[in-house]
Protein backbone atom coordinates (compact mmCIF):
# COMPACT_ATOMS: atom_id res chain seq x y z
CA UNK A 1 0.00 0.00 0.00
CA UNK A 2 2.81 2.41 0.76
CA UNK A 3 4.39 2.14 -2.67
CA UNK A 4 1.06 2.64 -4.52
CA UNK A 5 -1.27 4.45 -2.12
CA UNK A 6 -3.65 5.60 -4.84
CA UNK A 7 -4.30 2.00 -5.88
CA UNK A 8 -4.84 1.00 -2.24
CA UNK A 9 -7.35 3.79 -1.76
CA UNK A 10 -9.26 2.85 -4.92
CA UNK A 11 -9.41 -0.82 -3.93
CA UNK A 12 -10.56 0.06 -0.41
CA UNK A 13 -13.22 2.39 -1.77
CA UNK A 14 -14.53 -0.38 -4.04
CA UNK A 15 -14.86 -2.58 -0.97
CA UNK A 16 -16.49 0.19 1.05
CA UNK A 17 -19.02 0.70 -1.75
CA UNK A 18 -20.13 -2.89 -1.15
CA UNK A 19 -19.91 -2.69 2.66
CA UNK A 20 -19.44 0.79 4.14
CA UNK A 21 -18.76 -0.72 7.57
CA UNK A 22 -15.88 -3.02 6.53
CA UNK A 23 -13.17 -2.15 9.05
CA UNK A 24 -10.42 -3.78 6.96
CA UNK A 25 -11.24 -1.57 3.98
CA UNK A 26 -11.40 1.46 6.24
CA UNK A 27 -7.91 0.65 7.52
CA UNK A 28 -6.52 0.12 4.02
CA UNK A 29 -8.00 3.42 2.85
CA UNK A 30 -6.59 5.24 5.89
CA UNK A 31 -3.09 3.88 5.31
CA UNK A 32 -3.25 4.99 1.69
CA UNK A 33 -4.44 8.45 2.69
CA UNK A 34 -1.66 8.78 5.25
CA UNK A 35 0.93 7.70 2.70
CA UNK A 36 -0.25 10.57 0.50
CA UNK A 37 0.10 12.99 3.42
CA UNK A 38 -3.65 13.28 3.98
CA UNK A 39 -3.29 12.71 7.70
CA UNK A 40 -6.49 14.40 8.88
CA UNK A 41 -8.59 12.29 6.49
CA UNK A 42 -6.69 9.16 7.55
CA UNK A 43 -7.30 9.90 11.24
CA UNK A 44 -11.01 10.49 10.62
CA UNK A 45 -11.30 7.20 8.71
CA UNK A 46 -9.62 5.35 11.56
CA UNK A 47 -11.83 7.00 14.17
CA UNK A 48 -14.85 5.81 12.19
CA UNK A 49 -13.38 2.30 12.17
CA UNK A 50 -12.85 2.43 15.94
CA UNK A 51 -16.47 3.44 16.48
CA UNK A 52 -17.50 0.29 14.61
CA UNK A 53 -14.92 -2.04 16.15
CA UNK A 54 -13.41 -0.47 19.29
CA UNK A 55 -11.14 -3.43 19.98
CA UNK A 56 -9.73 -3.92 16.49
CA UNK A 57 -5.94 -4.17 16.92
CA UNK A 58 -5.09 -3.17 13.33
CA UNK A 59 -7.06 0.04 13.66
CA UNK A 60 -5.24 0.91 16.88
CA UNK A 61 -1.91 0.12 15.23
CA UNK A 62 -2.71 2.27 12.20
CA UNK A 63 -3.89 5.15 14.35
CA UNK A 64 -0.55 5.04 16.16
CA UNK A 65 1.29 4.94 12.84
CA UNK A 66 -0.62 7.97 11.57
CA UNK A 67 0.23 9.84 14.76
CA UNK A 68 3.89 8.93 14.34
CA UNK A 69 3.89 10.09 10.71
CA UNK A 70 2.53 13.45 11.83
CA UNK A 71 5.28 13.84 14.43
CA UNK A 72 8.10 12.55 12.23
Amino acid sequence: ALNRPGDAIKAAERGLALDPTHVGCMNRRAVGLAALGLLRAAREQLKDALRLAPGDPMTHCNLGWVAAVRVG
